[in-house]
């Protein structure tokens, strides 16, 4: 596709502008390029998708596990330990390439809301535990 991107520089040059040929190559070309990346985005990037959010669900599972498994303390902060390291992993689904994707959008609102009740749920018993003490 990059090397066909190249080559519609030549048609688009201005020496042929007007021509009906060159007006027709690019309508051409716009729609199955458009067509092309559309798919790639869907079945290529879709999977790549899918497997980094897999790995962060799977942190944040951690997470949430060893969280509810607490007290003591240190299991709720070994759960904040998967939390940052599912926060690391976020970064793969935020990147620009998957932006504009719903599953992106979907995976980045759920983490969202679980991490924040997960942090509201380590406010509420863990330091409150501390506090106690």
């Amino acid at each position: 596709l990059e090397q066909a991107d190249d080559l519609m520089k030549v048609v688009r040059d201005d020496k042929f502008k007007g021509m009906e040929k060159q007006t027709a190559a690019i309508a051409d070309y716009e729609k199955r390029s458009t067509a092309l990346r559309e798919k790639y985005k869907t079945e290529v990037l879709g999977d790549e998708l899918y497997d980094a959010v897999q790995a962060v669900r799977s942190k944040m599972h951690d997470a949430e596990y060893k969280f509810a498994k607490g007290p003591p303390k240190s299991w709720w902060d070994e759960a904040m330990e998967h939390l940052e390291e599912a926060e690391g992993l976020m970064a793969e689904v935020r990147h620009e390439k998957f932006r504009g994707m719903p599953k992106a959008e979907e995976a980045i609102a759920d983490f969202e809301k679980r991490r924040e009740k997960l942090r509201d749920d380590y406010k509420t018993k863990a330091l409150a535990d501390e506090l106690d003490d």
